[in-house]
């Protein structure tokens, strides 16, 4: 079902999984090397998800994601209809399939965005920087239609 995360601090390794929405919320801290994966909507409100580029989060959502507020280290896959940022850091990767895909507020996001549909900048205080990704050699994360270069599914 449902998954609520208020509050907390979760230390990886390991899976947050939930078959309906997951959201975390007032400053709670996802520390690295943790899968969240929802069948549902992601909310991340007012937190911070992996503590650098060398120790990420890998999010994946396959209803509507919205990330507020909050500091995101890692890789974000959105399949649902609808991704949003607003007024977050991104360092790392995204990976959208959205039909709608939205950066608000002062939004910036360091390293590389693919989206299979545009990117619509809602906001003059949004950045997308060339930067680093998280090291993804050894994960088990093959993505539709194509795998990350380095995982075991490459070989």
């Amino acid at each position: 079902n449902n998954l609520t995360i208020s509050g907390s601090t979760f230390n990886g390794p390991g899976y947050i999984v939930a078959n309906g929405n997951i959201t975390i919320s007032s400053n709670s801290t996802i520390n690295g090397n943790i899968f969240i994966i929802c069948n549902g909507s992601l909310t991340i409100n007012s937190s911070q998800a992996g503590t650098g580029i060398s120790d990420p989060v890998i999010f994946y959502s396959k209803g509507n994601a919205s990330y507020n507020s909050s500091s995101i280290y890692g890789l974000i896959v959105s399949k649902g209809g609808s991704l949003t940022l607003d007024g977050s850091d991104v360092h790392g990767a995204i990976l959208s399939y959205s039909i709608s895909f939205s950066l608000r507020g002062d939004t910036d996001i360091i390293g590389s965005v693919v989206s299979k549909y545009s990117v619509d900048f809602q906001s003059n205080l949004v950045s997308i920087k060339k930067g680093n990704i998280p090291e993804f050699a050894g994960l088990v994360i093959g993505l539709d239609p194509f795998v990350v270069p380095g995982s075991y599914l490459e070989y």
